[in-house]
């Protein structure tokens, strides 16, 4: 969109430097693609966006390992207090990616630990490594260490746009174009909405209060539940359903 070249750019490595953000607060908005001229227009003057590899969006692959009883679904179903996500990402290329796990945490707080990874293939399957790994991240937030075997359960295509207001420090992401798959479906959730969530240090920003002047209201949205909810409804889903409603889903 032409009003992103409105704002400076600032590189990925500067970005991590400034606001890494593992530890944060994340608040989630559905936003019509349609609205995003206006939302980018009363972001203050000074946000950056993202320029990384000399383009401002870019695709990301995230493949969500679960297990077959599908504990880390039903964990958020339930809202546990103690409950986690695991995924891989890869941004373009699979040799730029990490293994990462998303820990809630205390008072809302959202901890999310990663691990470099240099792989020949998207979705690959856990390794021992990985999971000495991710049971080492959990330990050390003092939740129990993984039982059984987590698989590959969905993966999320989209394309992300990265903002950053230097004073507030808050990450404003923009995704677009959100297809999930498995191994039977594919389905694309609404080509007409935007994801877009603020990942901030404290739980009411600057942005926030931006986007409810806008009146921009947050959802409750988590991408895993909301793709396995979207090919899977038999599971219920019900935090979900009125995004999905919202979004509407169509095949590619």
């Amino acid at each position: 969109m032409n009003e992103l070249f409105n704002f400076a750019t600032i590189d990925l490595t500067e970005l991590n430097a400034q606001a890494e953000l593992l530890r944060r607060f994340d608040t989630k908005y559905l936003v019509e693609v349609s609205k995003l001229p206006e939302m980018y227009g009363a972001l203050p003057e000074t946000t950056l966006v993202l320029r990384n590899r000399d383009v401002l969006s870019a695709p990301y692959t995230t493949t969500y390992y679960d297990t077959s009883e599908l504990q880390t679904y039903y964990d958020h179903l339930k809202q546990r207090r103690k409950r986690f996500k695991i995924r891989t990402r890869f941004y373009s290329e699979p040799h730029d990616g990490y293994l990462e796990i998303k820990i809630k945490k205390p008072r809302g707080q959202t901890e999310k630990v990663r691990w470099h990874l240099d792989v020949p293939t998207i979705g690959e399957t856990l390794s021992p490594l990985h999971y000495t790994l991710l049971n080492g991240a959990l330990t050390s937030a003092r939740y129990p260490a993984l039982h059984g075997d987590y698989y590959n359960t969905v993966q999320t295509l989209f394309t992300r746009t990265t903002l950053f207001d230097p004073v507030s420090r808050e990450r404003i992401t923009v995704d677009t174009d959100f297809d999930v798959h498995s191994q039977i479906q594919q389905l694309r959730l609404g080509p007409h909405h935007a994801i877009v969530e603020i990942k901030s240090p404290t739980k009411v920003g600057r942005t926030h209060r931006i986007f409810t002047s806008l009146g921009i209201r947050p959802i409750s949205l988590s991408k895993y539940c909301l793709a396995m909810t979207a090919l899977r409804p038999d599971l219920g889903g019900t935090p979900w359903r009125e995004a999905l409603r919202i979004m509407g889903t169509t095949r590619p």
